[in-house]
């Protein structure tokens, strides 16, 4: 695509002056278009013109003004626009040039009109966007008068510069100026003709980013004596800051270094440039001012392309650390300087600064780095100096150090590339056998040293004929969600690579020197779970030892906790899998002092949880982005720890600044559901949660931890036939049910919608009574045997059920039982049953009523003997076995005839089944199910 860009903008563009990318001034060609319309004609060659592609416009009636244009995204500066249109027309027409916000709305319009058969480039007048924001457009390009013929190339923008602010350093160029006395501005330069007066001069609008001492040198091409004066002027341009002169010969010509200025802050100035002889005559190319250099990167240093497997690292965010061990990045052995690690863009480097008339020492684990070609090393430095490096191995009589001598430039990454060769030239004592230390010196010229990118490596891969050997692997510690395997091995490369494999998956890989342990941590894992994992050793090459199977098991871990049932918009979450997280955490286990181990595993599937390990001293962080919680007042945290004991807990709040204590006792290897009551605090910025004091807990696990408006939800109240309708462990709220029968754990009840059952905690003593009427029974939902639905409250929602005494109720009167008579208290009329039940054993009888057989289980070890030839009126509750409905035998007396052995036919609604069908008889009529007759 053709550009027309004027030199202004060219170098706008090409060093990066402004924030955004300049879409415009540019040349916006019919080959880089997006047509809106589908009855937009094709492209053409225009009449008489082979020069370029066009595109036909036309000819179109009036009501599709707006419906046909050409369009193009462009990015504006808020300035003025020069705007051009290249066309040719066969008749007369009108174009029209509008710029389109994101929102699809004008915002911006030029038309012009152009006379018939008229071809070539036309002014269309001037676009002022000076008035809107930086940011993306649309660029619509229409034929705005009906039934024109008109053929479009290229729609034009060129910017007016002048008096636009520039960010410095840079250069300035003759577009940018404004002009003063006899200074005259071509498209290339500035010119100074012979002139009567003392001072002709131009001026730039300017910007300095950052305070410092700059450099000013110009470009110039003089014809007789001249001099030049570059000086920094306040904002309104009325106060000298600083200036700098030139002062030249006849006919001097070239680029000229002035001197320097100093910007005392960042901020909007004015350059002002003076030609102080009368009657010189040179023309001025160009200005250029020359940046402070950095002490201190400004950009990440440039990321390794080399194959890991050719690489040896001793740091680098693009490699695994070599070493099995690593003492120091700044070992104390003469005046070091103080360390920090930094991080741009998310890569990391080593910073160093303080008293720079020492020694830099890095010590690691030994290495062998035999079959490598280069050390390499990324250095930014603070000035331009020549400092050492110098790997280090050990001899006989001390260290042999392989001290080479770097070149470095001040403000930018130097990536220095050392032959190994050169190495074992400075030392011939060097041994790249077993590398352990790395040494910095001879930098007493700088403030500041930052490295990156420090490693071994070769151009080519190596190729290793032999596989490692003396190969060992074993289990060393184990965990909920994890464990740990130490393997070792030898290799002639001086490094082995470990695999861990669980089936077909590699789930862990280590590394260490040949000769040296790796310990392999293999995360991820189920809690209590056994597993049998491979693990092989294997060189660079890939080759490759027989694997060695290593079983390991995870810890037990406990059941998840549940959260409380809260409406989502009751709650803001920070770490829960029943909620949605109001904030994004940055970490769980800050560091601030000596925090334990953390592994984050599900105890179920979908249901993660935090496990701390033991530890006698430190703090856990919690840090996350910061959230109003104002109006949710209450802290909620389980917490399921492995000893009894007391942790505190402290959410802190940013501005104003606050942290709220609380100590909480907790029972070992029990989750405790923790309340606590922030009402009195300011939530208005809370952004970390600190965990202290926890050394008696022997490690403990958290989850749901979220603020809530209230310190437990509004409670729900459910039927008894609600809860066949929910889900396992959806939590359930039952209130006035009556005991129709109560023994042990289980406890039967019934309301007006059906019948239910509530299994009590272990060690609950069950003082509930056929009668009494029960509220608050809070618990959550299990399924037993398939169909058979209760009720599981906690010990503490246990103690809470209130129970009132009433009236016994009666049981129901059935002749059969299906799977939806399950948890009912009945009795079965005129049951014809022999057999024995006695109190050492749980056995079942087989119940006959008429065509129906119903299965009697003895589950209360009750004594009772059923004589043949007799009928029985048999009392119990409907349980299940093997997913079928069966009675849980409670007492029996003597029978009446049933309705189905009378002949005077019960008003009662009898079930029963028939031909393995249940059917409901009333009146001496059969219903099926749905309540249709059957004949």
């Amino acid at each position: 695509m053709r550009k027309i860009l004027s030199l202004c903008a060219a170098f706008l563009f090409a060093a990066g002056m402004m924030a955004d990318p300049i879409a415009l001034p540019a040349t916006l060609d019919v080959n880089n278009v997006s047509f809106r319309s589908p009855d937009m004609p094709n492209y053409v060659i225009a009449e008489g013109d082979t020069a370029g592609t066009y595109f036909d416009m036309g000819a179109h009636d009036s009501s599709n003004d707006t419906a046909l244009y050409a369009e193009w995204d462009v990015t504006i500066q808020p300035m003025k626009y020069n705007v051009a249109v290249y066309v040719y027309n066969l008749n007369s027409w009108t174009v029209g040039i509008r710029l389109v916000n994101q929102a699809g709305t004008v915002v911006k319009e030029l038309n012009y009109h152009g006379s018939s058969q008229a071809k070539g480039l036309f002014s269309a007048g001037v676009m002022d966007l000076s008035d809107l924001e930086a940011g993306n457009y649309k660029v619509r390009a229409h034929s705005n008068y009906a039934w024109s013929k008109l053929k479009l190339k290229e729609v034009i923008f060129e910017g007016d510069y002048h008096g636009v602010n520039v960010d410095l350093p840079g250069e300035l160029l003759p577009a940018y100026s404004l002009l003063f006395g006899n200074a005259t501005a071509t498209s290339k330069a500035i010119s100074f003709k012979p002139s009567t007066a003392d001072t002709d001069y131009a001026t730039w609008n300017v910007s300095f980013a950052k305070a410092g001492e700059y450099k000013v040198a110009i470009d110039i091409t003089a014809s007789n004596g001249h001099n030049y004066g570059v000086a920094l002027l306040s904002e309104d341009g009325t106060t000298e800051i600083a200036a700098v002169n030139e002062g030249g010969q006849k006919e001097d010509t070239g680029e000229k270094e002035l001197g320097a200025i100093t910007v005392a802050a960042a901020g909007k100035y004015v350059i002002k440039l003076t030609n102080a002889i009368r009657w010189s005559e040179a023309v001025l190319n160009k200005i250029k001012f020359i940046a402070p250099a950095s002490a201190v990167p400004t950009e990440a240093a440039p990321v390794p392309t080399w194959p890991a497997a050719q690489v040896v690292s001793l740091y680098s965010d693009s490699y695994t650390f070599a070493p099995a061990s690593l003492n120091s990045y700044n070992e104390g052995w003469y005046r070091a300087p103080s360390l920090t690690e930094e991080e741009i863009s998310e890569n990391h480097f080593l910073h160093y600064n303080g008293d720079m008339g020492g020694m830099i020492g890095w010590q690691f684990g030994d290495i062998a780095v035999t079959t490598m070609e280069y050390i390499h090393v990324d250095i930014w430095p603070s000035a331009n100096t020549t400092l050492k490096m110098g790997p280090t191995t050990p001899n006989d009589h001390g260290n042999a150090v392989a001290s080479v001598a770097i070149e470095v430039v001040a403000g930018k990454w130097n990536s220095i590339d050392i032959p190994v060769s050169a190495l074992e030239a400075a030392n011939a004592e060097f041994s790249l056998a077993d590398v352990f230390q790395n040494q910095f010196t001879q930098y007493s010229d700088l403030t500041d040293l930052s490295v990156d990118n420090v490693f071994f490596y070769r151009t080519t891969p190596y190729v290793d004929p032999t596989k490692p050997t003396d190969f060992t692997a074993v289990l060393t510690g184990n965990s909920y969600f994890s464990v740990t395997i130490k393997a070792n091995a030898k290799d002639d490369s001086g490094a082995v690579l470990y695999d861990v494999i669980n089936g077909e998956l590699v789930v862990a890989t280590g590394s260490a020197a040949s000769g040296a342990d790796a310990n392999i941590v293999v995360k991820d894992l189920a809690p209590n779970t056994e597993y049998n994992f491979k693990v092989v050793a294997k060189d660079a090459t890939g080759n490759a030892t027989d694997p060695i199977t290593v079983a390991a098991a995870t810890k037990e871990a406990p059941a998840p906790a549940k959260a409380l049932a809260f409406d989502a918009d009751d709650v803001k979450a920070i770490y829960s899998n029943a909620f949605t997280p109001c904030t994004a955490i940055s970490t769980l286990n800050a560091g601030w002092w000596e925090a334990p181990e953390m592994a984050e595993g599900e105890l179920a599937a979908g249901d993660k949880a935090l496990f701390y390990a033991a530890k006698t001293t430190g703090m856990i962080g919690w840090e996350f982005g910061e959230f109003d919680a104002t109006g949710f007042q209450f802290l909620h945290v389980d917490i399921y720890p492995l000893a009894s004991g007391s942790i505190v807990i402290y959410p802190v709040n940013k501005n104003p600044a606050g942290e709220y204590k609380t100590t909480v006792e907790v029972v070992g290897r029990e989750w405790k559901h923790i309340v606590i009551d922030l009402s009195d605090k300011n939530l208005s910025a809370l952004h970390q949660i600190g965990w202290i004091d926890y050394y008696a807990l022997n490690g403990f696990f958290i989850d749901n931890v979220y603020l809530a408006k209230t310190a437990a939800p509004v409670v729900t109240t459910n039927t008894c036939a609600d809860v066949y309708s929910m889900a396992k462990n959806d939590a359930v709220n039952l209130n006035d049910v009556t005991v129709t029968y109560s023994s042990g754990a289980n406890v039967w009840v019934k309301d007006a919608t059906g019948a239910m059952l509530i299994y009590l905690p272990s060690g609950f003593t069950n003082t509930f009574k056929a009668g009494d009427v029960l509220s608050g029974v809070a618990g959550v939902v299990d399924i037993y045997q398939t169909i058979v639905y209760e009720v599981k409250p906690s010990a503490e929602q246990a103690a809470a059920i209130q129970a009132t005494a009433g009236e016994a109720p009666a049981a129901l009167e059935v002749t059969a039982i299906a799977n939806s008579d399950v948890n009912q208290y009945v009795v079965l009329k005129g049951a014809s049953i022999t057999g024995e039940f006695t109190t050492a054993s749980k056995t079942s009888l087989t119940a006959t009523i008429g065509e129906n057989t119903i299965t009697v289980y003895n589950n209360f070890k009750k004594a009772f003997t059923f004589a043949e030839g007799k009928t029985y009126d048999i009392t119990g509750v409907v349980s299940a076995y093997n997913g079928k409905a069966q009675v849980y035998f409670i007492s029996a007396e003597e029978g009446t005839s049933t309705a189905i052995n009378n002949a005077v036919v019960s008003e009662k609604a009898v079930k029963m089944i028939e031909n393995g069908q249940l059917i409901i008889m009333k009146n001496g009529v059969k219903y099926n199910a749905q309540g249709a007759e059957l004949r």
